[in-house]
């Protein structure tokens, strides 16, 4: 019963995780460092990004882990020609993590990843946006568990350099979507791409 709710409700999740980060700003706020202007401006290219992926939705690139979640396999990425060949390539063991790219001008500009667990208890939208220098600006996360029965909602930017500027996070319940404090649950990090180059299907990138 937690498995099936939890999926028809994540799954609608899939090309909009960085909407509802947005929409979802009410919870409550941890700020992990004062805002500056960098993070004003990267924030407005986030938006630019959006609007981007939102007009671009079709012209996506689907990539997936075929490594089994279950026997520690090394990551095997793999491109499918679109949604529907993805979902056919499921065994129900395999692609906890698939990416959805854009490109504009031959450059990715946006990386939407879903991770979630074998026993899919816990899933975890992210979205990484790219400089058209191949930079990282921004991570917009949200991850949703029955570990804790809990949405966290998670914004962090960075400069052109790496640098860590700033960072909030977001708590509500999993279910009712009301604010909560973000107390004790256990957290799922994302990996942390700071470049397009560090993206484990870069490779694919390139054809």
């Amino acid at each position: 019963m937690k498995r099936t709710l939890l999926i028809s409700c994540l799954l609608t999740l899939m090309l909009t995780a960085m909407m509802t980060a947005a929409q979802q700003k009410q919870g409550a706020q941890l700020s992990t460092s004062q805002p500056t202007g960098k993070v004003a401006e990267i924030e407005a290219y986030a938006t630019e990004i959006d609007a981007f992926v939102k007009d671009n939705e079709k012209d996506v690139r689907i990539f997936g882990d075929t490594s089994s979640g279950t026997k520690l396999e090394e990551a095997k990425w793999h491109q499918y020609k679109d949604e529907k060949e993805r979902q056919a390539a499921e065994t129900g063991d395999n692609l906890n993590s698939t990416a959805y790219v854009w490109m504009r001008d031959g450059k990715v500009v946006g990386a939407n990843f879903m991770f979630q667990s074998p026993s899919r208890d816990w899933m975890q939208y992210v979205m990484y946006y790219f400089r058209d220098d191949g930079t990282l600006a921004k991570v917009s996360s949200t991850l949703n568990t029955f570990q804790g029965g809990i949405t966290v909602v998670r914004d962090d930017y960075y400069n052109s350099k790496g640098k860590f500027l700033k960072g909030t996070t977001h708590c509500q319940d999993l279910k009712t979507q009301l604010s909560k404090p973000c107390g004790d649950f256990q957290d799922q990090p994302a990996p942390l791409f700071q470049k397009v180059s560090q993206l484990p299907f870069y490779g694919w990138l390139k054809k």
